[in-house]
């Protein structure tokens, strides 16, 4: 994997496995000056005894150590919803802002499956289809608008 001036992100998962130990998995997307992207498992790590913040970034720098990555183009992280990872003052996130040299510029997401795994606890199928009749009915009852709809899918290649 290309190293040299290249910008990256990671994103990473903590979890408990049947033993009740915390896993931790990083992921890497490397893209080279020459837009080359790559990615790939940064690594696993087990945290045996806590799961705060600071463990969680030392488990990360431990295998950032082996790739002699520039930890100044880190660009974004993307994270699950785990207060040791994304607390505002203790968190994993938080502390690697503190380790970067322009620590405004690193960009922290909350994981697209984690949110949607969230909206579906709350979300019930009755509202999602209610919404869904109420467009197709709007549609369907006026000529027009149904015409229009169907020109509008239709395209050519």
């Amino acid at each position: 994997m290309p190293k040299r001036n290249a910008q990256y992100s990671i994103a990473l998962d903590k979890s408990n496995d049947i033993n009740h130990s915390a896993q931790v998995l990083f992921f890497i997307r490397l893209i080279t000056s020459d837009c080359q992207c790559y990615e790939d498992v940064l690594g696993l790590g087990t945290l045996t005894e806590r799961t705060r913040g600071i463990d969680v970034l030392n488990l990360f720098k431990e295998k950032f150590c082996k790739l002699n990555l520039n930890l100044s183009n880190l660009v974004s992280v993307c994270t699950g919803g785990a207060p040791s990872v994304i607390g505002k003052h203790e968190g994993f996130v938080a502390l690697l802002r503190r380790e970067l040299p322009h620590p405004d510029t690193l960009m922290s997401f909350h994981c697209i499956l984690h949110q949607e795994k969230l909206c579906a606890k709350s979300a019930l199928l009755s509202d999602t289809l209610n919404g869904g009749i109420g467009i197709v009915n709007y549609i369907r009852a006026n000529a027009t608008r149904h015409r229009q709809f169907r020109q509008m899918l239709q395209y050519d290649d």
